[in-house]
């Protein structure tokens, strides 16, 4: 076997590998990095007062005219 083509199909294999297991990760549930939706609920709560009120938000125009 050619040395070119070994590496070729270690890629390629490796590369399968890890499609099917991202794959089986999402179908099976398990794909979330977080643990899932328990912290999601904490973290939308805290960041609720960060936003900045719509009454605050204006548009810049580049250029010297305004």
């Amino acid at each position: 076997m050619d040395w070119q083509l070994f590496f070729v199909t270690l890629i390629v294999t490796f590369a399968s590998a890890t499609l099917l297991r991202r794959t089986w990760r999402t179908w099976s549930g398990r794909g979330s990095a977080c643990g899932g939706c328990a912290g999601s609920s904490k973290r939308t709560a805290s960041a609720q007062g960060t936003f900045i009120p719509v009454e605050q938000l204006t548009l810049r125009r580049r250029g010297g005219a305004s």
